[in-house]
């Protein structure tokens, strides 16, 4: 496999403990909060931003779900699970999330205004 596809790069932001875990969860809670950005500058993980997404794919799955069993036309015909929104919600999903960022980082430093040294806290502040 060659080097830029390895997934040894992204190992180490997925090593945490529930502590950590647990603290960045409480510390989210209050919006625009310093100790947060500076906690997980020290440390920044993806497993966050993996569970969000992830979550988030389940909830339109649900949903939809839950949205075609309401409007069910037949009572005779008994009703089922359509599993074609799951890679819908999941391209649309990651797309947005994961494909956007990477985008918009793409293109600032083409036009030569991105910092890949800037972290978030320089942002709140």
């Amino acid at each position: 496999m060659p080097e830029f596809m390895s997934l040894k790069r992204l190992q180490p932001y997925f090593v945490v403990t529930t502590k950590e875990v647990l603290t960045r969860v409480g510390l989210s809670l209050v919006p625009f909060n310093k100790k947060f950005f500076e906690n997980y500058n020290n440390k920044p993980d993806l497993y966050g931003p993996f569970w969000i997404l992830t979550t988030l794919v389940a909830a339109l799955f649900i949903a939809g779900n839950v949205s075609r069993f309401i409007t069910w036309p037949s009572k005779e015909v008994p009703f089922s699970y359509s599993f074609k929104t799951v890679p819908v919600a999941a391209s649309v999903i990651y797309g947005v999330g994961v494909g956007l960022p990477l985008l918009i980082k793409l293109i600032l430093n083409l036009y030569g205004m991105g910092n890949p040294e800037t972290r978030a806290i320089t942002t709140v502040q």
